[in-house]
């Protein structure tokens, strides 16, 4: 919420990675401001999938507003 309330910091993307799968804990995320929600993976391999993953969505695969 203080990123998104910030004039300097509210275009910066939030992403939520988060161990919980609370539907109250997602929605929350959402209503504060975030652009992401995902939920962390248990094992090394997919936690670097999934960090390369977000890296690519938001660096390669996204238009972002100018800073």
């Amino acid at each position: 919420k203080e990123i998104k309330n910030k004039a300097s910091s509210k275009k910066i993307p939030v992403v939520i990675f988060s161990n919980s799968d609370y539907a109250k804990d997602v929605d929350l995320s959402y209503e504060l401001g975030a652009n992401c929600y995902i939920q962390k993976p248990h094992g090394a391999k997919e936690f670097k999938d999934a960090i390369q993953m977000i890296r690519e969505y938001w660096f390669s695969g996204s238009l972002l507003p100018a800073v």
